[in-house]
């Protein structure tokens, strides 16, 4: 098979940001090996009220949601970190233009040892 190129990933990587635009679905990954922030498309960010490049930790993340929804992302995103268990919830999360319903779905990245080393989510 002939390696894409980087124009073809180029083309590929628009596309998906436009799929992520009209389906209104950010994507997002978080390396748990190193102490970095969660790399989010520019979808993510503004479902968020972020700018396209902000830097947002997954305590941020979850300190995003509602009061009363708040406790159970925490919860379902440290499982995720610790357990490796995955969920796709709905949650009310506040964002600058005010409270919204969102879907948040997880799932745990694997090492080859089935330890969890990093969390990709929509």
């Amino acid at each position: 098979m002939i390696p894409p190129t980087s124009t073809a990933l180029a083309q590929a990587d628009r596309h998906l940001a436009m799929a992520e635009r009209f389906a209104r679905i950010g994507s997002w990954t978080l390396d748990l090996r190193r102490p970095q922030p969660i790399a989010g498309s520019a979808e993510f960010a503004a479902l968020l009220g972020l700018a396209p490049q902000a830097s947002l930790t997954l305590g941020e993340l979850a300190g995003r949601f509602a009061p009363d929804c708040r406790d159970r992302a925490d919860g379902l995103l440290l499982q995720c970190c610790r357990q490796g268990i995955g969920f796709d919830e709905e949650l009310q999360l506040d964002t600058p233009s005010g409270r919204q319903r969102v879907r948040l779905a997880c799932q745990a990245v694997l090492n080859r040892r089935g330890q969890v080393t990093g969390l990709q989510g929509l």
